[in-house]
């Protein structure tokens, strides 16, 4: 319901269950029990509303948070108000190396392409996605332009994986000068 918000992007509520312990999200978000944390990726003045409309467990911030940390508060019909908490999602720029098969076209113009395809593919991630070769992979399985042997992910463009794991309150994102494209053997 939050992400039907005009101006919110994405959003994402978690909810510790547990009565007595506390729960460690990606990027060491501790949720207290029986409390809810909520990050979103956009605004809106109506955050507080929708969520108490479906549930009222209390709400928390991230701890440390500063300039991520909002709330706002919803007044019940019976004159209650209710500090709701939640947190702006931060964006992180993920570093891709695509790698091209041997004797591939790797012209500015296939690279243009290919940089094109990586974002528009990374639009659709989410929030506090794992971001996988597999999810960098994808634009390319069925592409007739040139061909791609495989890509690798990194969060700081020096050490190369084929998985990294971004903060629960983190938004990937992949832009033009994040994407590196080699050709394999060369």
């Amino acid at each position: 319901a939050l992400e039907a918000l005009t101006g919110v992007n994405y959003a994402r509520v978690y909810f510790n269950y547990n009565n007595d312990s506390v729960i460690l999200l990606p990027g060491n978000v501790e949720v207290q029990p029986r409390t809810a944390y909520i990050v979103i990726h956009g605004n809106s003045d109506k955050i507080a509303q929708v969520y108490c409309e479906y549930m009222n467990a209390p709400t928390q911030n991230a701890p440390g948070a500063t300039t991520t940390a909002h709330s706002a508060e919803y007044v019940t019909q019976s004159g209650q108000i209710i500090p709701i908490y939640y947190d702006t999602a931060t964006e992180q720029k993920i570093y891709v190396k695509v790698m091209l098969a041997k004797g591939a076209d790797a012209s500015s113009q296939v690279s243009n392409q290919i940089k094109r395809d990586l974002i528009l593919a990374s639009a659709q991630w989410k929030l506090g996605e794992k971001i996988t070769s597999l999810a960098t992979d994808t634009p390319f399985v069925s592409i007739n332009y040139t061909e791609v042997a495989y890509t690798l992910v990194s969060v700081d463009g020096l050490v190369w994986t084929n998985q990294i794991e971004v903060g629960c309150n983190v938004m990937p994102r992949v832009t033009d000068d994040s994407i590196t494209i080699q050709v394999s053997g060369v």
